[in-house]
């Protein structure tokens, strides 16, 4: 209950919640007929426009760290990769309030379909910049762990003393780091087949072929390691 509590506490918890639920609604679509299917995906509709509202004040805490411009990003690639991903969230922030406030006449543009299109568009360049970064993360700690073993063999041959506590250490943090890796590359990789599936260009890839219970699978998978993550965030952040 207490790890309930703090993730509505929050507003990343609170949306992850909002949108597992939503998924899970529509996955429930498919088992369920008459009255029920549409209640469910009256619910499931509603929940996503209500995150849509959310999102218009999310400019600027993105502008933030987009600003950044991932100075914290020692490797250069994962820079470049981090900084595009940024700016197409920028962007996709922008297209989806004009899409929204097109839809209700706030914004004098009778076309909202593009809008959206675009939104999604930069949502899938966001997502596969950040697969991309997160393979090669991947593959920078494992190389990492090796020098770090190959240097341990080295300096701490007896294996007693402070230097092989603080090589175990540094071993064992690049594990964690990587585990996190994968499993920001499960939720990335379940939101990119999403994305595409939004995407109106058919035949592309696999746009527009998922059914609405198959596309929730993706986007159930997505939000449950969304909000594993931000439990487990939590939990170290407690521990620190």
């Amino acid at each position: 209950m207490d790890t309930l509590l703090s993730l509505l506490q929050t507003y990343s918890g609170r949306d992850k919640l909002m949108r597992t639920s939503g998924y899970v609604a529509t996955l429930l679509t498919s088992s369920v007929k008459g009255d029920s299917s549409k209640r469910l995906t009256a619910y499931a509709k509603q929940i996503s426009n209500a995150r849509v509202v959310l999102r218009l004040f999310d400019d600027l805490p993105m502008w933030r760290i987009t600003s950044k411009w991932s100075a914290d990003e020692k490797d250069v690639f994962a820079r470049i990769l981090s900084i595009i991903a940024n700016l197409s969230s920028q962007v996709f922030y922008l297209c989806e309030h004009t899409a929204w406030s097109s839809d209700q006449g706030i914004l004098p543009f009778t076309v909202s379909k593009n809008w959206w299109t675009a939104s999604t568009l930069c949502w899938a360049i966001s997502l596969f910049c950040s697969l991309i970064k997160c393979v090669r993360k991947i593959y920078l700690l494992r190389k990492r762990r090796e020098n770090l073993k190959k240097q341990r063999q080295l300096e701490s041959p007896d294996k007693s003393d402070a230097a092989e506590a603080g090589y175990r250490s540094a071993i064992r943090a690049s594990a964690e780091q990587e585990i996190d890796e994968y499993w920001g590359l499960l939720k990335n990789a379940a939101d990119f087949m999403v994305a595409i599936n939004g995407l109106p260009w058919r035949p592309f890839l696999w746009a527009g072929k998922f059914t609405p219970p198959r596309n929730a699978v993706f986007g159930t998978i997505s939000s449950v390691v969304g909000v594993y993550m931000i439990v487990k965030a939590q939990n170290k952040a407690k521990k620190e």
